[in-house]
């Protein structure tokens, strides 16, 4: 409802609209299915008689119209103006009518009043049509052949010459729809239809430009149904045309735009650098540290030099610091420089910890789940400045994310990364070539088949990343070779949920790794989204430092309790005092706990007769050792336990636990069996009474607990 007043009350105030109910999405079989729902059928045929009233009341056949209200009349009794047309009246004398309503009604005389609106909604359906929706519409994205596009649960998406819809073609199937693109530019609303199978989108200009959104909405809504989504199809091209999501050139033809001219302020002297240790070999490019002094400066600073061992590509590497120079961000590598001459080198600052995915394999240990869903929240507020940047990076792997310090990751490797072209077409041989030297197990299906590359590519990359993070630097499709990948992709084989992943984050993936790209949330969506699970996760970590806290502070007051040395009444097996029906064999087993008073442990809970006292400190507690004593006598026990469930449920699941331990090994894999689903089934009812007794307690001592 609320997409709906978003959609309609920007148009218009909202007091001239009056919303009615109204069935747009019919089934295929739809008079076979409301025959089992009374209250659909209802819903149904009132629209659907409405309509009938209101449009084609004398547009029908006499026939019709007699069988219609023979069905209406049987159905509900009443007058003949209110279910006859008016036309007919005047045509007929009155008892040449009631002659006729006699002869139609005997056949509908045994029909109930549900058998009634079938008959009616089935002759309506044929005359009228209700079940298909017609649009005006030209045929591509230019005004020359002019078409009605028919829509509805038996003809799909089809054309149609003329209004009529004797001969319809069809176009496309619900069950074949990818995607449906929606824009609207100065030639008029444009709809795209992407299908499974067919080398061009079907396009369809619209003839009236409100009419678009309206029949998107409604081949949105079939193809949901019929495929079985809870997301939408729709995606909504930007009015400009510098978007963000368009495709670009694998590679172009560097000029001399790129590179760095010397002398400029990002041209560095080779003098004032001092070459150290090895960083990273890879196979195209070396790392090396060094240390980096301004002539200004006295104090050298730690920085890294990228050098390419094959000298042909020192173009790809100028590009490279081309697009660096250009953001500015605290979690993207900043640039401090490039050397032009050769050997061609670029300068970055220095991040000690190295890349992501050796530091999460070397600190597995150690970082906790907080952490790894804050780099990732790093990680998505970088792409989400150079989705704003018109900017891909093509490389979204957990080895091109750098670890500036514990708390803090950068984005690096802009080797691939180009600036969005809207003219850019993607399969050339040199784009194909490429391919081989990328992730591909991290590759959008797109990439990997027709070397496609959009902002919606590096978002299921994203996904891939963020699976790599929270499986501490694991690979996805390890087990697959390159080729295998794109084969298990499209059957639907995505990565498992790691084992540390929050439920919330696994679904943001997820949703990452839609096949079709208009279905993947851009990165600001993501970057807010991440931004509140954070927050959350945040939060809660808060509460069990400040719960450790309080713990701690507890202890030396929970210390008196251990100077006091239980009577023997209360040691002694209580099973008959927790249940008075309990059978021999489980009070047999309870009966094994330890019951010496040496060996008993003072109750979470204490009897709340003592809990009343105000014992300010151990040594009160220790003076009144002999008084409360007393209070502890079995009657005292049994009077303070009765009805606390979760002390009975805590007894169960103890005396579960015990019984697996005693009988494990011995037991049949059966046995075993039945007794892990009873200790199941007593966990379940523990929590059950855990949460049953938290309604009851304050708001403060909840929170506590």
């Amino acid at each position: 409802m609320q997409i709906a007043r978003d959609t309609y009350e920007c148009t218009h105030p909202a007091d001239e609209w009056r919303y009615e109910l109204h069935l747009r999405f019919l089934p295929q079989d739809f008079l076979v299915e409301f025959s089992h729902s009374e209250v659909m059928l209802n819903y149904l045929y009132q629209q659907v008689w409405q309509d009938y009233q209101k449009k084609a009341l004398n547009g029908v056949e006499k026939e019709m119209a007699f069988e219609l209200a023979c069905l209406e009349i049987r159905k509900e009794a009443g007058g003949l103006t209110r279910v006859l047309p008016p036309l007919l009246m005047v045509q007929m004398k009155p008892k040449l009518l009631r002659k006729h309503m006699e002869q139609v009604g005997r056949y509908f005389d045994s029909f109930n009043p549900m058998q009634c609106m079938l008959g009616s909604l089935e002759r309506l359906q044929r005359c009228l049509l209700f079940h298909r929706k017609t649009y005006s519409c030209y045929l591509g994205d230019n005004r020359q052949v002019k078409m009605y596009v028919v829509v509805g649960p038996d003809v799909n998406v089809s054309s149609s010459a003329d209004k009529s819809q004797m001969k319809l073609s069809l176009l496309v199937e619900f069950g074949d729809i990818n995607s449906i693109v929606f824009s609207e530019s100065t030639n008029g609303t444009l709809l795209e239809l992407n299908a499974r199978g067919m080398l061009k989108p079907v396009l369809l200009t619209m003839v009236e430009d409100s009419d678009g959104l309206d029949l998107a909405n409604l081949i949105d809504g079939f193809v949901r149904m019929h495929q079985g989504l809870n997301y939408s199809c729709i995606f909504q091209k930007p009015v400009d045309d510098n978007s963000d999501y368009a495709e670009v050139m694998v590679e172009q033809n560097f000029d001399e735009t790129y590179r760095c001219v010397p002398g400029s302020t990002m041209e560095l002297d080779r003098q004032s650098i001092k070459m150290g240790y090895s960083l990273h070999n890879g196979k195209f490019c070396d790392v090396m540290h060094a240390l980096y002094r301004e002539k200004d400066e006295c104090e050298p600073q730690d920085v890294a030099v990228k050098e390419y061992k094959d000298q042909a590509n020192n173009d790809r590497l100028l590009q490279e610091a081309d697009i660096m120079r250009q953001l500015h961000h605290p979690h993207i590598l900043m640039l401090i420089g490039t050397i032009s001459m050769l050997p061609v080198w670029i300068v970055t600052e220095f991040c000690q910890e190295g890349q992501l995915q050796a530091y999460l394999e070397e600190h597995k240990q150690d970082l906790e789940t907080f952490t790894l869903l804050r780099y990732i929240w790093q990680i998505s507020v970088a792409f989400s400045y150079l989705e704003s940047k018109k900017i891909i990076h093509r490389d979204v792997t957990a080895r091109s994310m750098l670890v500036a310090t514990p708390e803090c990751i950068k984005l690096g490797s802009f080797g691939f990364a180009r600036f969005v072209d809207t003219h850019g077409s993607c399969t050339d041989e040199r784009a194909l070539q490429l391919i081989s030297l990328m992730a591909v197990q991290w590759m959008a299906p797109e990439s990997i088949s027709s070397a496609r590359f959009s902002t919606f590519s590096d978002i299921w990359m994203f996904g891939m990343c963020m699976w790599e993070i929270m499986s501490y630097g694991a690979s996805p499709f390890h087990d697959r070779s390159r080729k295998d990948v794109l084969q298990a992709v499209e059957s639907g084989e995505r990565p498992m949920l790691p084992k540390s992943c929050p439920p919330q984050l696994f679904g943001l993936m997820t949703s990452c790794w839609s096949l079709f790209p208009a279905q993947r949330p851009p990165f600001h969506q993501l970057k807010h989204n991440l931004s509140k699970l954070y927050t959350e996760e945040r939060k809660q970590q808060q509460e069990s430092v400040d719960q450790q806290k309080r713990i701690i502070s507890v202890l030396p007051r929970l210390s008196a309790w251990d100077s006091m040395s239980l009577p023997n009444e209360m040691c002694e097996t209580p099973a008959a005092l927790v249940y008075g029906e309990m059978d021999r064999g489980t009070a047999r087993t309870y009966s094994n706990l330890p019951s010496s008073g040496a060996s008993c442990i003072a109750p979470h809970k204490p009897p709340r007769p003592l809990t009343r006292r105000t014992a300010t400190n151990s040594e009160t507690v220790n003076t009144e050792k002999d008084t409360n004593q007393s209070f502890y006598s079995e009657s005292m026990l049994e009077k303070d336990r009765i009805g606390d469930g979760v002390f009975q449920a805590t007894i169960v699941v103890v005396m579960k636990v015990q019984e697996i331990s005693q009988e494990g090994l011995d037991c049949t894999r059966q046995r075993l069996q039945i007794m892990v689903q009873e200790l199941g089934m007593a966990v379940r009812e523990l929590l059950s009474a855990v949460d049953h007794e938290l309604v009851t307690l304050p708001d403060n001592i909840r929170r506590k607990v």
